[in-house]
């Protein structure tokens, strides 16, 4: 059945995604959370998805659909889903613009991506980008030569052709846009608001938390070489078997397997007795254009490790909520020892809440895409003061 608007002063919004699988991480959250945050009375929200049959992926769907939110699924098997490529999903994509007021788009090296950006220009329409890191330095880099040269040309392309690009940080804007003029905005992931972990700083071993995928990047190899004596470590995440028993073995090299706790993946609703577990998150990441984790501990008064390289140190630096390392074992493993503040520091995370609230985000990017929309293809000082 097609969509159509109700109301004529609603935006009506379609959003594309290549996945909402959760044990992907957080582009796939963060996209479930902006689309919950601006449906609304200003905005009407379809979310257009590749899915691949993940229970995480089907419980978010759920809860879009709870929330009011018009889904529209397109299943992918084999060798599709690695690039999100279907050819019912691009003939759907192509014909939908005409309904919708805006197309926004999350995830840049996608098929879904690039058909929602050819679409939107076949049919007039403004479209945006959230990139979700990919267009930074750092994910290109990380790429062997022929697909590196393809996302640096690709790249060019997308900051001249999207009407906006939203980034999480200015780490991520200034890491994506450095070299050449965008057009972009800095608007924090939305992070639901949610009670807050108020507890006393207990006695005995400090209580660490980390919450994410084994992935080099995320340093958890070094978060275990850092452990000090005086602390314990909760690990909630998952990988690659092989990856995980690496992990494992190092606990035990290192002499910290007792102090150690494996909790494999923790998901949305158990995120809550997970903060409340510990006396510090610690994300001692070598990149995250964003941080979401470490943004969800932040929501809900766990003060923060994280290193320069993370998007939210920005956060933790204005406010005090947290510390800032280096990724370095004896760096990390030093203030891990001394960490004898949280109190104080935790009582300061609520300042940093406010500014990932989904009301906060809900606000700029709603005035985004009116702005958009009264001034079509044209990204102009009016769109760019919206989002301030």
């Amino acid at each position: 059945m097609p969509e159509t608007r109700t109301d004529s002063s609603s935006i009506n919004l379609l959003v594309v995604s290549a996945g909402l699988p959760a044990v992907i991480g957080g582009p796939t959250t963060a996209t479930v959370e902006a689309c919950l945050a601006v449906h609304g009375n200003d905005v009407s929200v379809t979310l257009v998805a590749a899915t691949r049959d993940d229970p995480s992926e089907r419980a978010a769907i759920d809860r879009l659909r709870t929330a009011g939110v018009r889904v529209r699924t397109f299943p992918l098997a084999g060798l599709a889903r690695r690039w999100s490529f279907g050819f019912r999903l691009a003939v759907w994509l192509l014909a939908a613009p005409r309904r919708y007021d805006v197309l926004h788009a999350h995830g840049a090296w996608t098929f879904t991506t690039l058909v929602a950006l050819v679409a939107a220009k076949l049919h007039g329409r403004p479209v945006m980008l959230t990139p979700h890191e990919s267009l930074t330095d750092f994910d290109v880099a990380k790429s062997r030569l022929p697909a590196r040269a393809a996302k640096r040309l690709l790249r060019r392309v997308y900051v001249r052709a999207f009407d906006v690009v939203v980034c999480a940080s200015q780490l991520e804007h200034d890491d994506s846009l450095r070299h050449q003029r965008g057009r972009a905005i800095v608007v924090p992931h939305p992070v639901p608001s949610q009670q807050r972990v108020i507890h006393p700083r207990q006695e005995g071993p400090l209580r660490v938390g980390f919450l994410g995928r084994f992935h080099p990047k995320k340093n958890l190899a070094l978060l275990i070489k850092a452990l000090p004596n005086s602390a314990l470590l909760r690990v909630a995440g998952d990988g690659p078997s092989a990856v995980r028993e690496r992990l494992r073995d190092l606990a035990e090299e290192v002499g910290a397997e007792e102090r150690v706790e494996w909790l494999g993946f923790v998901g949305r609703v158990d995120r809550r007795a997970f903060f409340e577990s510990i006396d510090l998150l610690a994300m001692p990441s070598a990149y995250e254009s964003f941080g979401l984790a470490a943004a969800e501990a932040l929501a809900a008064g766990v003060p923060v490790l994280v290193t320069r390289r993370v998007g939210v140190a920005s956060l933790v630096t204005d406010h005090g909520c947290g510390f800032i390392v280096e990724p370095v074992v004896d760096e990390v493993r030093r203030v891990l020892t001394d960490a004898n503040d949280l109190g104080e520091r935790a009582a300061r995370t609520q300042h940093a809440a406010r500014e990932l609230d989904p009301r906060t985000y809900a606000a700029k990017l709603s005035r985004v895409y009116r702005g958009l929309v009264a001034s079509p293809r044209r990204y102009t000082p009016a769109v760019r003061r919206a989002a301030s």
